[in-house]
């Protein structure tokens, strides 16, 4: 049974059936389009799966040292190395170094692999196809050589990041050498360090062409400062007669400026219209007393 407190509520029709309203749409209106609006400011990219597939096969992201955090500390922090099968070759003029011109004869190998078995589809006598075989047959052979000879393995993973980056290397290399300063320097005076000589040995290179050019520059940016003085101030003994400081110098005669615009400060200002008042009253005084004088 019904709560009786709800029996005699207004608006409450008895003896009818319960109506819920929802608030779907009519039948009319349920299929209705949706029509997305098109605007130049909004960029919509049609990224192929097949291409983005084929562009990062073969790349792998080493995670074992990342770090994102803003922390000061020795080691260097870094983000994900992404790296891939790609080989940097030296550019035109630049001196090769040893992985370098490895990876160089690898891909000159296989270009010429290629062009031979390019060749060999070409050529439709017999004749022509030996020559294209054997060439191919030595090129296999050097490849198998090169291959065989695994320069990585041999030199070491630290030789050849040395190599291929010289200047990451110098600069881990400098960085363990302050650490192992750091490291002896703690150590008691008296005793002997393990490592050897404790200290660090750095070589530094004067070039005359850039030390002339600093000091070129500096004299220029001293005749610009001078420039400047002469245009605000004068260059001639005149205009410095006019502030009243004789012979004196630059800096004594912007020094004496300086006072002469601090008088114009409002304290200052109220200061001396207060004194001006008294001095005025007292003149007055004086004035009244003088006719007082006179007038008997």
């Amino acid at each position: 049974m019904a709560d009786p407190k709800y029996a005699n509520l207004i608006g409450i029709a008895y003896d009818q059936p319960d109506i819920y309203e929802t608030k779907d749409l009519p039948e009319a209106d349920q299929n209705a389009e949706i029509f997305e609006e098109e605007s130049d400011s909004i960029e919509r990219l049609h990224i192929s799966a097949s291409t983005a597939l084929s562009k990062f096969k073969g790349k792998t992201l080493d995670s074992a040292n990342v770090d994102f955090s803003d922390r000061l500390s020795r080691r260097i922090r870094t983000g994900y190395s992404a790296r891939s099968g790609d080989w940097e070759l030296a550019g035109e003029g630049e001196k090769e170094t040893a992985i370098q011109k490895y990876q160089r004869l690898q891909c000159e190998m296989r270009e010429l692999l290629d062009e031979v078995a390019e060749l060999k589809e070409v050529a439709k006598d017999e004749s022509n196809k030996q020559p294209c075989t054997a060439l191919s047959r030595q090129v296999e052979s050097l490849v198998k050589q090169l291959t065989e000879l695994r320069l990585e393995e041999k030199l070491g993973s630290e030789l050849v990041g040395s190599l291929t980056d010289p200047q990451g290397a110098q600069f881990k290399k400098l960085l363990s050498q302050l650490e192992q300063f750091q490291v002896s320097g703690q150590r008691e005076r008296g005793g002997q360090g393990e490592g050897g000589d404790a200290t660090v040995k750095f070589q530094l290179t004067l070039r005359p062409g850039h030390a002339q050019l600093a000091q070129t520059a500096r004299l220029a940016d001293l005749e610009q400062r001078l420039a400047r003085v002469e245009q605000a101030v004068g260059a001639t003994p005149a205009k410095l007669s006019r502030l009243g400081v004789g012979d004196h110098s630059l800096l004594s005669t912007a020094q004496h400026l300086a006072s002469r615009a601090a008088l114009l400060d409002s304290a200052q200002l109220d200061a001396a219209e207060s004194r001006l008042s008294t001095l005025l009253t007292k003149l007055d005084q004086v004035a009244e007393k003088t006719a007082a004088i006179t007038g008997s």
